[in-house]
């Protein structure tokens, strides 16, 4: 066993350490959003059952095959090439939102999400509140608060939360998780830590 792994597990137990559901999910968001190709927001999210089953997961990128912003380096943006202003963002990004993109895939496969969860790593903007809603979805947990420069109209949506009857909570990973995270990415996760008989 390598030598700096077996001491990190001689100091921490780490299936006594395993992160709650909510917890879990998030963290599964943020892995998710690696596969974003939005420079600007990247963004992840999961669809989970009642009894924490992962249904789907979606991050913020165009179209299957098509152009992707980060095709054109890091700091690209097709939206701001354009200099279309930000109150109009919607009708020329070609970003699908992580949430749109797990609700299509769901949808494309026929799986069912009436009465699920949706974990996000930004909270949904008005028209991913409205496909949530329709399609069904109750609870809404999220990490980063969606702001834009237009704060009114940010506070009319998130009043539909309430209106469509979506519970929507906000979570920050604790530090402990998000270092069990990183232990579990950097290692081998699988090594064994018992001592085979």
């Amino acid at each position: 066993m390598n030598p700096k792994l077996k001491n990190y597990l001689d100091k921490v137990s780490i299936l006594s350490q395993r992160p709650d559901w909510n917890q879990y999910f998030m963290i599964m968001a943020k892995i998710i959003a690696l596969r974003s190709t939005c420079n600007s927001r990247p963004g992840g999210a999961v669809i989970v059952s009642p009894d924490n089953r992962i249904l789907a997961t979606g991050y913020t990128a165009s179209v299957a095959g098509s152009f992707q912003c980060s095709d054109k380096g890091p700091n690209y943006c097709f939206r701001r090439e354009k200099n279309v202003k930000d109150s109009e963002k919607y009708n020329i990004c070609p970003s699908i939102h992580a949430e749109q993109n797990a609700i299509i895939y769901a949808a494309k496969h026929g799986v069912p999400v009436n009465g699920s969860k949706i974990y996000c790593t930004l909270q949904p903007c008005y028209i991913c509140l409205k496909l949530i809603a329709g399609a069904g979805i109750t609870q809404v947990y999220f990490e980063l608060f969606y702001e834009s420069i237009n704060g009114k109209r940010d506070n009319d949506w998130k009043k539909a939360f309430d209106e469509y009857g979506i519970e929507c909570n906000r979570i920050t990973l604790t530090r402990e998780n998000i270092r069990l995270a990183i232990n579990f990415v950097k290692s081998f996760t699988s090594s064994r830590r018992l001592k085979s008989e």
